[in-house]
């Protein structure tokens, strides 16, 4: 990363991960050199909708080995 980089931090349930979801975050990524993409617990998704389709580590899952830069 350079010092001059710009960054652009973004987080979301993403337990269903719609096309919509996916513009949004091709928005984000045109926006800046680096995307940051933070995942909501699993706790954070059922207290706001009642219901998990996939746990974090499947949602997770879905974003990891699609980035070119490293992820943590």
């Amino acid at each position: 990363m350079k010092k001059k980089d710009k960054i652009i931090v973004t987080s979301g349930y993403y337990d269903i991960l719609t096309i919509q979801d996916l513009s949004f975050l091709q928005k984000c990524r045109s926006k800046g050199d680096w995307l940051i993409v933070g995942l909501h617990s699993d706790m954070t998704v059922y207290l706001s909708t009642n219901t998990i389709s996939n746990n974090y580590d499947e949602r997770r899952g879905r974003f990891r080995g699609k980035s070119k830069s490293k992820q943590y």
